[in-house]
């Protein structure tokens, strides 16, 4: 079975469009982690300075 050009075209699109997603997802998913740690950071910042007075 043969592929058109058309259909390999469409193909390497939507692979393209799928790896854009895929890379999408990781980031946001990186940006959500690097706020858990500032926050988790933060809090315990704050913790250290209450006990300290």
């Amino acid at each position: 079975m043969k592929m058109s050009n058309k259909m390999l075209i469409l193909s390497s699109q939507e692979y393209k469009k799928s790896q854009g997603n895929i890379n999408i997802i990781i980031t946001d998913e990186i940006k959500s982690k690097s706020k858990q740690i500032e926050e988790s950071r933060t809090q315990k910042a704050t913790e250290v300075n209450l006990t300290k007075y």
